[in-house]
């Protein structure tokens, strides 16, 4: 490069200069990942807890994990106690199991957005999308799940069902088509693609955050990705698309508002996640629409991956268990029809005493499967919840730590590293 600054031959000074700046900015950002690998987090400084020892032949865990997650976490576990160290996806981390678990959950200084956003570049991906620029620790994300999503599941469900359904019908007509076997059946051979579309149709977040493989931390894919997330946010052109949209719903929403109270009427809100954003504006310090969309797109980008996880994992399961289908199936029957007769009988009522039947009596929607109609079904209640004791990931929930802390065993997890948890220990443990 020196001998391009003191004399190019053949070059003009500008031709020189478009040789040296790529040059220097390689070798700039070479250094800047050398320093950060030489000087990366490791375990701590403590030493107090023990590191997992390595196969013969093995540079880190991940192999052997990836062999057998159970005997991989059982034998460390049985060597070095609940907890120790582990060098997986790249990063020193610190496995956490049984009563310890939950001081991890409990304590403040344990961050799990920061170690989920180590590896995934989330925030850097996030942020461009709101125009508030609050901080994802703020609780703003938490609030709107609590206050806008939790509380009103009940009234949601049935219509999620009802989309998902028709999705389903949707994605099963592709392959009884292109992909059906001589004895009738049709293969598909990845459920969780299936439905992943049927919750979420066209959006860049798999290929941004993964579609629920393992990923490794990089510190170069790191600085890649935080860089191209600050200039441009590849969903930036679906929140436009939302707010665009939006604009013409709200504007019909106050059309209908003021035609409403100028009769001397109550208007009856919207009842849907939206309107409680738009209602709910001060409270969230939103800029404007878009900022709202964008929070929108968020509570969707995380619906998404947790939705999709959790139904391929029910998917799979019931195929483990075939012999509980025809028990779930016949439950669902008996719940649904019971419903049935009881909506009929208050109809009957209403109409004996000359009372009108409400759009809440609507018998279209008597064999709705409604939060109050799951909530009677004990065998699949039964089913699912041991679906999410029993979920694949032996190891998951990394929290990184803001600060030393120590645990009530006298371990020490230094600031920087991860905890990650030992499922199978909070899960399926005995006791």
């Amino acid at each position: 490069m020196l001998a391009f600054l003191s004399n190019p031959p053949g070059l003009a000074a500008f031709d020189a200069l478009k040789i040296v700046i790529p040059i220097g900015i390689g070798l700039a950002s070479a250094a800047y990942l050398t320093m950060k690998v030489v000087t990366g987090d490791g375990f701590g400084s403590d030493k107090s807890i023990p590191i997992a020892s390595l196969r013969a032949g093995d540079s880190t865990h991940d192999k052997e994990f990836d062999e057998d997650q159970d005997a991989f976490v059982e034998r460390c576990q049985a060597e070095n106690g609940d907890v120790f160290g582990v060098y997986l996806m790249n990063l020193n981390q610190i496995v956490v199991s049984g009563d310890l678990v939950q001081e991890i959950f409990m304590n403040e200084d344990f961050n799990a957005g920061d170690s989920a956003d180590q590896l995934t570049n989330m925030r850097s991906f996030l942020r461009p999308m709101t125009k508030a620029q609050v901080e994802f620790d703020s609780g703003t994300i938490h609030g709107l799940v609590r206050d806008n999503i939790t509380p009103h599941l009940p009234q949601y469900t049935a219509r999620i069902v009802l989309q998902l359904e028709r999705n389903l019908d949707i994605e099963m007509a592709k392959y009884r088509t292109t992909n059906k076997r001589e004895d009738g059946t049709f293969l598909v051979e990845k459920p969780a693609t299936v439905l992943h579309q049927m919750v979420a149709t066209a959006t860049d977040f798999g290929k941004v955050l993964g579609s629920g493989e393992a990923q490794s931390y990089s510190v170069w894919k790191s600085f890649v990705h935080r860089a191209e997330y600050s200039v441009s946010s590849p969903v930036q052109k679906h929140i436009r698309i939302l707010a665009e949209a939006a604009t013409l719903v709200i504007l019909e929403r106050r059309r209908l508002e003021k035609e409403t109270e100028a009769k001397g009427e109550v208007y009856e809100r919207p009842d849907d996640i939206m309107q409680k954003m738009l209602d709910s504006f001060d409270k969230h310090h939103f800029v404007d629409l878009e900022d709202v969309c964008g929070y929108l797109m968020i509570l969707i980008l995380a619906s998404v991956h947790t939705t999709t996880d959790t139904s391929t994992n029910l998917m799979f399961y019931l195929a483990a268990y075939p012999q509980y289908i025809e028990t779930l199936y016949e439950e669902q029957k008996e719940v649904l029809d019971q419903i049935q007769k009881e909506r009929e009988a208050h109809r009957q009522e209403l109409l004996a005493k000359g009372q009108p039947i409400g759009d809440d009596l609507d018998p279209s929607e008597d064999r709705f499967l409604s939060a109050a109609a799951i909530k009677r079904m004990v065998h699949m209640d039964s089913f699912v919840r041991e679906v999410f004791r029993y979920r694949t990931e032996c190891l998951a929930l990394g929290h990184r730590a803001r600060k030393d802390i120590i645990l009530s065993n006298g371990m020490a997890i230094s600031k920087g590293v991860t905890a990650i948890i030992n499922m199978k220990s909070a899960h399926q443990s005995p006791n």
